[in-house]
């Protein structure tokens, strides 16, 4: 395997993309969050949702978990890229991280998604209205992907469920059931 391309700068654009990452604002306007983790990585993956690119640590390389990921995002072309664990801490939100985080770019989901059902069955929707913690709000969606929902509505006043705590509150379930979030909801 060839080596990966490195960072070794604090101030490299994706390292400093990657932290703008972290603020809703920055989240919306350029339509990425964060996924950080193993188990989160491999489940974006999985689920072909569209990675920008992806960050591990000198330490994370060590982990072969971590980087069967990155032999995959290799794979399909995705730029990876190995930085000391200094840099890797400034691009990261956890504080005892895994090592690996990806950007992901968000998928617009239609209403043709959320109401199409595996089972045949009808479909069953979730709607959050006022959800404001976003550990609850991450809980609630891998709530839904569990009860075999159909998809989540996100309305104007519910938490940013790109969040990096609602992300991982999901434990990955944001990858597996389509969402509407109020951002996109009214561009349908």
């Amino acid at each position: 395997m060839t080596e990966l391309e490195r960072i070794e700068s604090l101030t490299n654009s994706k390292v400093k993309l990657t932290v703008k990452l972290h603020s809703s604002t920055h989240r919306k306007a350029e339509n990425m969050f964060v996924a950080e983790g193993v188990r989160l990585a491999e489940m974006a993956v999985n689920a072909e949702w569209p990675v920008e690119y992806a960050f591990i640590s000198d330490t994370a390389v060590k982990n072969d978990r971590a980087m069967a990921v990155i032999n995959a995002l290799r794979e399909k072309k995705v730029n990876v890229y190995q930085v000391p664990d200094n840099v890797y801490e400034k691009a990261a939100d956890t504080v005892n991280s895994q090592g690996l985080l990806l950007v992901v770019r968000n998928r617009i989901f239609s209403w043709q998604e959320l109401l199409r059902s595996k089972t045949g069955s009808a479909p069953l929707i979730v709607v959050l209205d006022g959800v404001q913690d976003p550990g609850n709000a991450g809980t609630i969606i891998r709530t839904a992907e569990a009860l075999g929902c159909t998809g989540v509505v996100c309305m104007e006043n519910t938490v940013d469920i790109f969040s990096d705590k609602a992300v991982r509150s999901s434990m990955g379930a944001v990858f597996n059931i389509p969402i509407i979030t109020e951002f996109f909801f009214y561009c349908i």
